[in-house]
């Protein structure tokens, strides 16, 4: 999806940018922007689509030119289709069939140039075509399949630091808030660069995605008579959602309706919060941090996480399965002191028995002396040599008292000879006496 004349409305801000300038640095690639035109330059005149081989080799020639600049590439191509824009893509898809239709009867009648152009209007970027390229693990190149649509993945690994910038043809990345993205980058390496963070004038890179979205989008048409430019002036005057509908208002009255106001927040949804995969958790997270006042109905056009469902498309990220009630119960256990959860009648068994306590509290002391603990509480602590243990305990163990040697009151406590459980809780941890026997 790409937002129509928003480059040429940015064409005071992009500056030329030669690929070497990211030598030794990560570049993330918009895979169906390179399929698309290797598709479109060398569409077969017979059906609309090239051979396997041309796509693939048209494909890869882009991907070694990022090489030969020594550019560590990470492709990334769409997923599944995003529910909000269900009825869109439907629309397009007879539009393209009609056009494949109208291409065969033009190229019937001896009429070849404009059965070509039906032909080009006809291309659609097929799983099975990415499937044939997605196999670049063989030539050690990192790929992602979004979850749903590539722009706020692309989006979410520059802005966390992933890679250094964005290569594709569809300026709505710019909306998604990007922060840098490489336009016509060609096999001479060469192409222009918008950085929205160094946008000057009133529209700033914050205001493109309203910008973008009263010029129509694909997650809402625009209002009749308003296009880049008036969008432009409208965008300018406000800071707000609530500014932008209140000008709207004053202008089409008839058209801004409840139901209008409520699809304008669905799209501002859908540039904020897509969810996208993490590479470095290997899960899959919003793109935004959800606010705690959103409202649920605004993310219903956005789909379900894909994370703990098998989704064959996304198969090759190789998510971590996530299991929620094991976490839950991870956290219940660090959080929650498990002497408070006992009843008085569950709690009754565990008995400590005389001067036991006195003598753990000083092997305790002896021990955090000796192996200061670390920042993070509940963390095993160890030492081979002595074999003791210190770690966070989920429940209150018995365990046999200690007696001290004779020599001195400070040296560590001496285990009975006849130890029934080698773990002591107090306070809440437990100490491993390990007995080694000669």
């Amino acid at each position: 999806m790409g937002i129509q004349g928003l480059t040429s409305l940015l064409k005071s801000e992009q500056r030329p940018v030669d690929i070497s300038d990211y030598a030794g640095q990560v570049v993330a690639v918009d895979g169906h922007s390179w399929l698309y035109r290797g598709a479109f330059s060398r569409a077969s005149e017979s059906s609309g689509m090239m051979e396997d081989n041309e796509y693939v080799e048209s494909f890869m020639n882009l991907v070694k030119m990022l090489l030969v600049h020594k550019v560590v590439p990470i492709i990334v191509f769409d997923g599944q289709h995003l529910p909000i824009k269900r009825t869109l893509i439907d629309a397009r898809a007879t539009f393209r069939s009609a056009k494949l239709d109208g291409g065969k009867a033009l190229l019937n009648n001896g009429k070849v140039s404009e059965a070509k152009k039906c032909f080009r209007q006809a291309i659609s970027i097929t799983p099975s075509m990415v499937t044939k390229v997605i196999k670049l693990d063989r030539h050690n190149i990192q790929h992602i399949v979004s979850p749903y649509e590539a722009a706020p993945q692309l989006t979410y690994l520059v802005n966390s630091g992933q890679a250094k910038a964005v290569i594709t043809e569809r300026s709505n990345v710019l909306a998604f808030g990007c922060s840098c993205v490489i336009f016509k980058m060609g096999l001479s390496g060469k192409g222009v660069q918008i950085d929205s963070k160094k946008i000057t004038g009133t529209t700033n890179a914050r205001k493109l995605k309203y910008l973008s979205i009263l010029s129509g989008c694909d997650y809402l048409l625009p209002l009749p008579g308003i296009g880049l430019q008036e969008a432009q002036d409208i965008v300018e005057e406000c800071e707000s959602v609530k500014d932008i509908l209140h000008i709207l208002k004053n202008r089409f009255s008839k058209e801004i309706t409840s139901e209008y106001c409520e699809k304008f927040a669905k799209a501002d949804a859908a540039f904020l919060y897509q969810f996208v995969f993490d590479p470095t958790s290997r899960t899959y997270v919003r793109l935004n941090p959800l606010p705690k006042d959103i409202n649920a109905t605004h993310l219903s056009g956005l789909g379900e996480s894909p994370q703990n469902r098998t989704v064959p498309l996304l198969k090759s990220n190789n998510a971590i399965y996530l299991d929620h009630d094991r976490i839950l119960r991870e956290a219940n256990k660090e959080n929650t002191d498990p002497f408070v959860r006992l009843t008085p009648s569950k709690s009754s068994k565990f008995k400590f028995e005389k001067n036991s306590l006195w003598d753990m509290e000083v092997l305790l002391k002896k021990v955090e002396r000796r192996f200061p603990p670390t920042p993070r509480a509940g963390l095993l602590t160890c030492n081979t040599n002595t074999g003791l243990s210190l770690f966070r305990c989920s429940r209150p163990v018995t365990y046999q008292p200690c007696r001290k040697r004779k020599s001195s009151s400070d040296d560590c406590p001496e285990p009975v000879a006849k130890v029934r459980k080698p773990f002591a809780s107090v306070n809440n941890f437990v100490v491993r006496q390990d007995i080694h026997k000669k």
